[in-house]
């Protein structure tokens, strides 16, 4: 630490040099917090700065407690107060100050003035990392979407390996609408990771992917997709984007008989895992938006979605047809495994995410037969919903299957009448006579029932 000389120093400016060595000493011992992507401005403590302080530095440490326990605004005027008395000859230590301040105003709200007091300290020592991020948060949230963008590209550069940065970096260049060098930052970021780096490789490939749609250039969301190649989710991104272009060409059904086909959705979904694959619109904000359609998957539970129509707010909205499926697999006493399937058909609009309209569920059945899984039979669901739940008439189409060289089936119907999602009995005819009932199976649903449950079903809810 370096003190400028004074001519005819006496004892009583000695004893103001220790006073301020004694302060700056208090404030330095003060935990130092390194920045962090999420709350850079509400962090109270002081970073570490080796400077000197007059006597009234014991104000700066009161403001930084005022800003530990988030009192903002009596924070910046207690740092307002400190910056009017500090003596400026020894003002080497004001970049505790600037840092100081600018959470201050962060916190507060006023982006403007906490990307003033970031920059003012990143001038006086540009090597800090933290000052620079928080002068890039602070240029984000007050709408300098460029001096954000270069505020986290020389973090970036400075450390290629952080993700944080980069995922910072990628959302300042989606605000500055430079899709374009979006996507060529995670092509590049791409061929320098590791291929065995599997969760870092699909980051970057899913963000490549979102960032070639962002441009909508074809071209690179043709480059985007091959970039697949070979990877678990070869098959969901080359048929999502196949279904897609045919989606926005106004050929529906065609990109309905490509997502749909019976002998792929299952190899789809499981391909999509866990992350999804989105093809589709986006917002400014980086939400699904418009035409598109997006697929799910996963490996534990096996539990898989497709989604397709239009879009909003990364909700299903208007939608012409949703897919949903659900497998769960379960020892027998034989310890072999038998499984269900649920497929659901939504043949009608989205509100908010949920099925507007007609709804068909699939329940599918296997089971172990002379040591070979064979379909037992299945439950078709037709149901009119309104607000996620289903509402009048519900009909199930009960088809019972006997494994083995005849391969027989039985069918039959059964029918409930439902209030908000939840059965109420109803009126039904059977050999001749009327009753009231809260289920009624038939051979044909024109035909009178040869069976009815008179009881109410306590767990026995419609929705989706």
């Amino acid at each position: 630490m370096l003190i400028k000389a004074q001519e005819g120093i006496n004892m009583k400016s000695m004893k103001g040099i220790l006073q301020r060595f004694t302060i700056s000493i208090c404030v330095t011992s003060l935990a130092f917090v390194s920045y962090s992507c999420t709350k850079p401005a509400t962090d109270g403590g002081v970073p570490g700065t080796g400077a000197l302080y007059s006597g009234s530095g014991a104000a700066l440490i009161d403001a930084y407690q005022m800003l530990t326990e988030g009192r903002f605004i009596e924070a910046i005027e207690a740092f307002s107060e400190y910056r009017e008395q500090i003596d400026a000859e020894y003002d080497a230590g004001s970049i505790s100050l600037e840092i100081g301040m600018g959470k201050a105003y962060f916190g507060a709200g006023d982006y403007r003035n906490a990307m003033k007091s970031f920059g003012a300290a990143h001038n006086i020592d540009s090597e800090r990392n933290d000052i620079i991020h928080y002068l890039g948060q602070a240029q984000m949230q007050a709408g300098d979407y460029p001096g954000s963008v270069e505020s986290f590209r020389l973090l970036f550069e400075r450390d290629p390996e952080d993700l944080a940065v980069l995922g910072k970096l990628a959302q300042a260049l989606r605000k500055n609408r430079d899709y374009t060098s979006m996507y060529q930052l995670f092509l590049g970021s791409l061929e320098s990771v590791d291929d065995g780096d599997s969760p870092v490789k699909n980051y970057y490939l899913r963000m490549l992917l979102e960032a070639a749609q962002l441009t909508k250039d074809s071209n690179l969301i043709r480059q985007a997709v091959e970039q697949y190649k070979n990877t678990p989710q070869e098959l969901a991104v080359k048929t999502g984007f196949e279904a897609y272009e045919l989606l926005i060409s106004g050929d529906e059904e065609s990109a309905k008989a490509v997502i749909f086909d019976v002998n792929n959705i299952d190899a789809l979904v499981e391909s999509a895992g866990r992350d999804g694959c989105y093809f589709g619109g986006y917002s400014d904000t980086g939400e699904y938006q418009g035409k598109g359609l997006i697929i799910f998957g996963s490996n534990s539970r096996y539990i898989c979605q497709v989604y397709f129509g239009e879009f909003s707010r990364n909700k299903p909205n208007g939608a012409g047809m949703g897919y949903s499926g659900y497998a769960q697999k379960f020892e027998d006493k034989n310890g072999k495994y038998n499984v269900n399937k649920e497929n659901n058909y939504i043949e009608s609009g989205w509100i908010d995410g949920i099925p507007d309209g007609i709804v068909v569920k699939t329940d599918e059945y296997l089971e172990y037969f002379n040591g070979v899984l064979q379909y037992s039979g299945k439950i078709i669901e037709t149901a009119l919903y309104k607000d996620g739940v289903a509402q009048g008439e519900v009909w199930s189409e009960n088809r019972e299957s006997n494994p083995g060289a005849s391969q027989k089936s039985n069918v039959s119907y059964t029918k409930h009448v439902v209030e908000n999602g939840w059965p109420v009995s109803f009126e039904v005819t059977i050999r001749g006579k009327t009753v009231m009932a809260y289920e009624a199976y038939y051979d044909d649903p024109k035909s009178e029932a040869f069976f009815t449950c008179e009881e109410e079903c306590q767990n026995c809810r419609f929705y989706y």
